[in-house]
């Protein structure tokens, strides 16, 4: 029984008696009474639930019609605050408090939402918390209790971002229902983009019309945007100006409401931070056609360093942006080996991100990612990347990347390392025959043919000097006649004509050996501690840094790297795994610690079960690639985490890690 529904209920009949009001709710006598006091408590000032001798019954008189009105629209927007849900009772509090500009007490927001006072000043830290992402502050004072205070642009920012559990305030737009003006305003929004083009995406353009129905409902209480005139001039000479103005002029048509030039600007800056570049073409054609010095680039190391291109139709790369996304690559390379430093495509891609989230960074905008969850397991290599990149677009633009933001430069770079993958390594092949040379020659074409794209050298010996052969730089070998005596490469018998058997034995053998090579030297069991000694991140990543230093001969700095690099973002990835690594590339093979704590560690804002200390060493992209893909099967599958964690081996970690994909 809800205090809505019992005021609801009242409202619509001349009288209840106690009878029907147990048989409606289905509660004693006793529980009704009880509800009607505490109903009557919230209502204080806006209307009054009495007996009434003359009805037989229970009668709710309005006090103050306007006040009952938007209580009842309220409660019924956010449902059973008169309950104990926490997160209802923050949501509102966060509503109430943006929406008002004077000091409310703790008791009187006790005294609406029927619970103790402790119990909202418990909820006032979790209101806080959600202020300070968008540098807003609660002011507290005594006697007087608290307000918010921050700007109006911050203010909105906020209300946005829980608009969809329901907006507070009485209805700016009269008898049109809620869903009747989010039409309307997309509308008037699309009507002005076919007149002044700015691409969005569908979820950028949704959440464009929940920040205007937002904006209408301050501008209803005179809470206007204040721009300074530097910012003002600045947002004028956008062409997002323009297109708000239009858009600006189409909502004057569909509510009357005339927005002053601040309130345009406010629409510029969401059109600017919501906007896609969309490319030309194609990235390449649209490299190729833009002036300066990215014409025709594509490949060259001082073309992707050079000016700012063009990024789509009529936008031009900013020379900053492009800078920007130059030393993000430069810290990439520097932590993974993995050299991006020539890839224009991403570099384009990186740039055509950053244009509009300059804008969504200097104005505190944040952007939703429903896919963040599936980013991060899919893609932890990319996404790991993401975050060390994020921390150069933090220090240059003064602020800290939203997990959010990260996960969508983690896009780019997971397209890139697919691009990566599809190119490969190519294999240098030892080809044994005993049928001489011209045999050898045939055999060596079909190889070339089938197996050309992963493929490099292909050398003929005969049977009896193969034992003679010096194999360095090969990496197998194929033969048609039987081998004695060991060979330091896969060995792989093939017929004189390569048949369908022999094909499929090959890609096998390709595919394995490049994981069992990239992997190799990665784990040992002397770096393995199952039950690490620790209870907090810094304690898990400083015990395995130690062991890594003492038993692998890691250099002493990597646990200050490592710490370093913690600080900057967690490496908590979900699943109870977490993978700690140092801010910078050290000498030598990349080597991963392991360690299953004693208990679960609290890491941010997840579960670490096990911790896995990876020491990126400056022997090449292959080894990490590899152990990306396998965490990214580790993280698609708790239940693998659990087995480890479970069983505490070094043996049972390794079949899952290295061959839990057999199994699937």
């Amino acid at each position: 029984m809800k205090a809505i529904e019992l005021a609801t209920y009242l409202n619509e009949r001349e009288a209840a008696s106690i009878d029907e009001l147990t048989s409606e709710f289905e509660v004693s006598a006793r529980t009704v009474r009880l509800h009607i006091q505490r109903t009557n408590e919230m209502l204080e000032g806006l209307a009054h639930i009495s007996y009434a001798r003359k009805q037989g019954g229970y009668v709710l008189s309005v006090i103050n019609e306007e006040g009952f009105s938007e209580w009842l629209d309220r409660m019924h927007r956010f449902g059973d605050l008169d309950g104990s849900a926490s997160e209802k009772r923050i949501t509102y509090l966060i509503n109430d408090l943006l929406m008002r500009d004077d000091w409310v007490t703790v008791a009187s927001m006790a005294q609406v939402l029927y619970v103790s006072p402790q119990s909202i000043s418990k909820d006032l830290k979790a209101v806080e918390a959600k202020l300070g992402e968008y540098d807003l502050a609660l002011e507290k004072r005594l006697r007087y209790g608290v307000r918010v205070r921050g700007s109006e642009l911050n203010r909105r920012l906020c209300l946005a971002s829980i608009a969809t559990e329901g907006v507070i305030g009485s209805n700016p737009f009269g008898d049109e229902t809620v869903p009747q003006v989010v039409k309307t305003i997309a509308g008037c929004i699309e009507r002005a983009l076919e007149e002044h083009p700015v691409y969005m995406s569908m979820l950028a353009f949704q959440n464009l019309v929940v920040h205007l129905m937002v904006a209408f409902y301050r501008i209803k209480e005179d809470c206007l945007i204040l721009l300074d005139d530097e910012t003002l001039d600045r947002i004028r000479l956008t062409p997002e100006f323009a297109a708000a103005r239009s858009v600006a002029k189409q909502l004057d048509g569909a509510f009357g409401i005339t927005l002053p030039e601040s309130e345009v600007a406010y629409i510029a800056i969401h059109l600017a931070g919501k906007k896609s570049i969309i490319p030309e073409e194609s990235a390449a054609a649209g490299a190729s056609s833009a002036g300066g010095g990215h014409a025709g680039a594509e490949g060259s190391h001082d073309g992707a360093r050079g000016a700012a291109p063009h990024g789509a139709r009529g936008v031009i790369i900013p020379d900053e942006v492009w800078n920007v996304v130059t030393e993000m690559l430069d810290r990439v390379w520097e932590l993974f080996h993995f050299d991006f430093r020539d890839d224009l495509e991403l570099h384009m891609n990186l740039a055509r991100h950053i244009v509009p989230l300059v804008t969504r960074l200097r104005f505190n905008m944040g952007i939703d990612n429903p896919l963040l969850s599936d980013i991060k397991t899919r893609f932890p290599l990319a996404f790991a990347m993401a975050l060390d990149a994020a921390d150069v677009l933090g220090r240059h633009y003064g602020t800290i990347l939203s997990q959010a933001e990260t996960g969508y430069i983690a896009l780019a770079f997971a397209l890139a390392l697919d691009r990566l993958r599809e190119e490969g390594p190519r294999r240098n092949v030892v080809v044994v025959c005993a049928s001489g040379l011209g045999t050898s020659r045939l055999l060596e074409h079909a190889i070339r043919r089938q197996f050309g794209d992963r493929i490099d050298k292909v050398v003929p010996c005969d049977a009896l000097h193969v034992e003679a052969m010096d194999f360095a730089g090969f990496d197998y070998i194929f033969t048609t006649v039987p081998l004695e005596g060991e060979f330091p490469i896969p060995v792989q018998e093939i017929h004189s004509f390569l048949n369908e058997v022999d094909v499929r034995q090959i890609n096998e053998l390709l595919r394995a050996s490049a994981d069992m090579g990239a992997g190799a030297g990665l784990f040992d069991p002397a770096w393995f501690d199952p039950h690490l000694d620790a209870e907090t991140p810094h304690e898990a990543i400083c015990g395995l840094a130690e062991l890594m230093v003492e038993r692998a001969g890691a250099p002493a700095e990597l646990v200050e790297l490592a710490l370093e690099r913690e600080s900057a973002a967690s490496t908590a990835f979900g699943s109870g795994l977490a993978l700690p690594h140092p801010i910078r590339s050290l000498p030598g093979p990349t080597k991963v610690c392991a360690g299953i704590p004693n208990r679960p560690i609290r890491w941010g804002d997840k579960d670490v079960e096990l911790v896995l200390l990876v020491a990126i060493g400056d022997d090449g992209r292959n080894a990490l690639d590899w152990f990306f893909s396998r965490m990214a099967e580790l993280l698609s599958h708790e239940e693998r985490v659990k087995r480890i964690v479970d069983d505490r081996s070094f043996e049972v970690m390794m079949q899952e890690i290295a061959h839990g994909e057999e199994r699937n």
